[in-house]
């Protein structure tokens, strides 16, 4: 079988999203043999143990079948995504009832039809957060159940599956496959969404602005399927792969070059070593052995972490990733 290596820097977050996010859509289609790693040497690039030729159709026949990403909901009088985690505020029981009962629908649905990548996703992402209040205002607190990764700006009502998923699924489907494996190779760069915009947003803050392929974007957006989030009562939710030290917030990933499947990167993703290691390194403390060891006897070499800025205004805050720093773990013990 020939390998599928992508394009991309392993410094750019997009990078590892796109790597991950193509391996669940491959797996959805059927493929249960796949694994994922990285190539050796200095400038290490995402790999995927897929012949290349089935890439592109994969692709195309995922981006052309979402169909629950073009369901809305009207709130405030616009037409938002049924099934975005952060949305326009919702102002009384009846709107959470109705979309409660309009997100079980679709969640029936896709659990009838075993979609699991899909269900994965939307596990991911998070939903409407109804159960949090503000203890001094009593104001629904209703963004703190999304997935930290989910970063679309929400001004002007935008938000993630009706401004953006539904949009690129649209773009990538539109494409014949061999232009989406020309873009997931990075022998070319079709930025359908932004028009090729040099401060454009389709990267959606998992990368700086400016031309991305939208073929590598949808499977970024998907890799988020492959991370874990925590719900909780008291606080925000959590997600794994992401940190804040002090007052700055982060994003890791591991870098590995022994093959793993799916299954085993998204433990890893979840794993308190992993989320050690990262903070070790983020405060600049040594890693202690047993996290280390840990790490290094499931094949990760070094962790990847990467700053998460704040841009525009307070209002609509633009979250977005900066470049990774490498951490090297050391040999294996």
């Amino acid at each position: 079988m020939n390998d599928t290596i992508l394009g991309g820097d392993p410094r750019r977050l997009i990078t590892h999203l796109a790597l991950y996010g193509l391996a669940a859509i491959c797996a959805d289609a059927g493929h249960t043999d796949l694994r994922l790693s990285w190539t050796a040497g200095m400038t290490p690039r995402p790999r995927l143990t897929i012949d290349r030729d089935l890439v592109g159709p994969i692709v195309r026949t995922h981006a052309a079948t979402r169909g629950w990403t073009q369901q809305t909901i009207n709130l405030a009088g616009k037409s938002r995504g049924l099934m975005s985690p952060r949305l326009t505020t919702i102002a009384d029981d009846e709107g959470w009832r109705d979309l409660q009962n309009r997100r079980h629908i679709v969640l029936d649905a896709l659990t009838t039809a075993r979609a699991h990548g899909d269900l994965y996703l939307l596990r991911a992402l998070g939903e409407p957060c109804y159960w949090r209040a503000d203890p001094r205002t009593g104001r629904i607190l209703q963004d703190e159940a999304a997935n930290r990764l989910e970063m679309q700006p929400r001004n002007n009502g935008a938000e993630f599956i009706g401004t953006r998923l539904s949009k690129i699924a649209k773009f990538v489907a539109d494409r014949t496959p061999a232009e989406i494996l020309d873009g997931l190779l990075g022998n070319h760069v079709r930025d359908e969404f932004s028009k090729n915009a040099h401060d454009g947003r389709s990267a959606t803050g998992l990368d700086a602005p400016g031309p991305v392929d939208n073929a590598i974007v949808w499977c970024a957006l998907w890799g988020i399927s492959q991370t874990a989030l925590a719900l909780q009562t008291t606080r925000a939710a959590l997600t794994s792969a992401s940190i804040r030290i002090e007052q700055s917030e982060h994003l890791f990933v591991p870098l590995w070059h022994a093959p793993w499947h799916p299954a085993r990167l998204r433990t890893i993703l979840a794993s308190r070593q992993l989320n050690e290691a990262a903070t070790a390194f983020l405060r600049n403390e040594p890693l202690d052995t047993t996290p280390r060891h840990w790490l290094t006897a499931r094949g990760v070499t070094a962790v990847i972490t990467f700053p998460v800025t704040i841009h525009g205004s307070d209002k609509a805050p633009e979250r977005r990733t900066g470049t990774g720093t490498l951490h090297p773990l050391g040999p294996r013990p």
